[in-house]
């Protein structure tokens, strides 16, 4: 048995570069027309393509549905195909199979009669925020409205997944708190020399349906270290003990959470919670922020294997995109998925978050309204004019 997982974990491992290897050479690609109306929005797509560390479309050029002459040589962009009548055609002629759909919001509900009917031929039909789950695991918050995030819970076996997330949450706390205990109480002795206060710290933090909680974690502060009011970790943070580096960096101050989810007010997997200060804040300025809320917190999470410590409001922001993806995706599968990954984040070393980190469209103003958009197009989309 132990020979035969050897060789299966080796023969998976390569079989897996062998495919990454020939994706990237041009094999197994999906052919993609792209279908726009603005030059911004198509260069918009075309960004989020190459953002991606794995596109799974080969794009052949661009369709115009916009109003006027389209553009013979769009700068940047692939070349200009054709209009949307002659749609079909160049699907045909190009052998594409999938269609990317850039446009307005209000231009898409005019063309949806003419596009139907290219679904029930097999061509898969793939608009922004389907593509950035796909590609980048995350819901792009400028292009969400409620009607959208309705029509994703009733697409969620979300009763299910609470069920058998419970029971795992039960039964793997309780198999860490036995192994933990140990390192709980060496850790603790080693805070206790290194600085005066308790062992445990207590803080109230922001649980599903929005109802506060005690949180326990391991002190990794200096006991002052909030006199002057609650404020955001910061990289470097000089408050940080010397021994609480090395506890937040392999995340051994988070066990004493596993009491929290054997309690039922956490998960083992699930959105970061957030204290109620910052939560208010929050909110007030990111559409959709207490979606957060709808599922229980978790100790770790996909916004937390995917992006470091939120320190500004745009953080939280492009943090909630991952959060909002993965209540969207909720299942049994994906939480041991990212289980893993957090296990793969503690051995190389928990980041602190940095403006630098942001990569281009990652500021607040820029998530919540994309430099395509225009005055009437927004007044339909949540969060547009925030």
């Amino acid at each position: 048995w132990i020979i035969s997982s050897i060789f299966i974990l080796i023969l998976t491992y390569g079989l897996r570069r062998l495919f990454i290897h020939l994706v990237r050479r041009g094999f197994f690609l999906k052919q993609a027309l792209l279908l726009c109306d603005s030059l911004e929005r198509a260069r918009e797509l075309m960004d989020l393509l190459k953002r991606s560390a794995f596109s799974p479309y080969h794009l052949r050029g661009l369709v115009w549905c916009g109003m006027g002459e389209p553009p013979l040589r769009p700068h940047g962009l692939p070349p200009m195909l054709g209009t949307l009548e002659t749609l079909t055609e160049r699907i045909g002629e190009y052998g594409a199979s999938s269609l990317l759909l850039s446009v307005s919001s209000i231009r898409s509900h005019e063309i949806l009669p003419q596009l139907r009917p290219l679904r029930y031929t097999g061509i898969e039909l793939m608009d922004y925020v389907a593509l950035s789950e796909e590609i980048a695991q995350e819901i792009p918050l400028a292009y969400i409205n409620d009607e959208w995030l309705m029509t994703a819970t009733l697409n969620s076996s979300i009763l299910q997944v609470r069920k058998i997330k419970r029971a795992m949450d039960v039964l793997v706390s309780s198999i860490g708190l036995l192994l933990g205990v140990p390192i709980m109480l060496l850790a603790g002795a080693l805070i206790k020399m290194g600085s005066p206060g308790p062992m445990f710290y207590k803080q109230t933090r922001v649980g599903m349906g929005g109802k506060p909680y005690t949180l326990f974690k391991l002190r990794t502060m200096r006991a002052d270290a909030e006199s002057n009011g609650a404020v955001w970790a910061q990289k470097k943070d000089p408050r940080v003990t010397g021994i609480g580096y090395y506890l937040r960096k392999w995340r051994i101050d988070e066990i004493p959470q596993l009491f929290n989810i054997i309690k039922g007010e956490m998960s083992l997997v699930g959105p970061r919670p957030e204290r109620p200060e910052f939560t208010e804040k929050l909110a007030a300025h990111i559409p959709f922020y207490d979606e957060r809320h709808l599922v229980p917190p978790g100790l770790t999470g996909w916004a937390q294997v995917r992006f470091p410590y939120a320190a500004s409001f745009d953080a939280a922001a492009r943090k909630l995109q991952f959060d909002l993806y993965y209540i969207k995706n909720m299942s049994f599968l994906f939480d041991v998925a990212i289980l893993f990954k957090t296990i793969k984040t503690i051995l190389k070393g928990l980041r602190h978050e940095d403006e630098s980190l942001l990569q281009t469209g990652d500021k607040l103003e820029e998530l919540l309204a994309p430099p395509s958009s225009v005055q009437e197009e927004d007044g339909d989309r949540t969060g547009g004019s925030t």
